[in-house]
């Protein structure tokens, strides 16, 4: 397992440690931690896509933080679609300046 900070100069957005997963048919196929705020999390995790997976329609990424509920994805895409946020989350943005779900 692997860990990886981010230093965001000049950023008010909260460091977490986020937990990425990419899964293929419910198998886990790569993870990684990284300790950044959500939007870079994500950003990361597009971009850190396993070779192995890279090309199936049926992969997707999850990302988890201790500090949301800790057994569901705070976020989550198809490798070719867009980021879906957990129906408790009403606001990326909200959540990375202040640590709260804005509910």
């Amino acid at each position: 397992m692997s860990s990886v900070t981010i230093i965001l100069k000049n950023s008010k957005r909260l460091i977490k440690k986020y937990k990425v997963v990419y899964k293929v048919n419910k198998d886990i196929k790569g993870h990684f931690y990284i300790n950044s705020s959500l939007v870079y999390a994500k950003i990361r995790a597009s971009k850190n896509i396993p070779e192995i997976i890279k090309n199936s329609n049926l992969a997707i990424i999850e990302i988890y933080c201790s500090d949301f509920i800790e057994q569901e994805p705070i976020a989550t895409k198809s490798i070719k679609g867009s980021w879906i946020h957990h129906p408790f989350l009403k606001d990326c943005d909200f959540w990375d300046f202040t640590g709260n779900s804005g509910y």
